[in-house]
């Protein structure tokens, strides 16, 4: 029996991820910037966490503009991404999830 077999769709690396991010420099914060280089807005920066890839927030960005502001270097930040775009979520079992006991 023949049959056509489609082509699998691109999975994302983690370098096309932080492409898409569009990080505008390479400068690195330990901690959130005070206030964004882009729009100037004080206390606006937040700590984006990405779930699987590392505890605590994998870069910045701002509540407004959405300026996004590196956290570690580059190639660090492609291995987070690279090992959260590998995890997978039943998003159908999270409906009902407040109702169950935790695990």
């Amino acid at each position: 029996m023949v049959g056509i077999v489609e082509p699998l769709p691109h999975k994302k690396t983690g370098a096309d991820i932080f492409k898409e991010l569009e990080f505008k420099g390479t400068k690195r914060f330990k901690q959130a910037p005070s206030k964004c280089n882009c729009c100037g807005k004080k206390d606006s920066i937040i700590g984006i966490e990405l779930i699987g890839a590392k505890e605590g927030p994998l870069y910045w960005e701002c509540e407004l503009c959405k300026e996004r502001y590196l956290k570690f270097t580059k190639q660090t930040t492609i291995k987070y991404l690279k090992i959260a775009s590998e995890l997978w979520i039943d998003l159908g079992g999270l409906e009902n999830i407040c109702e169950q006991l935790p695990n």
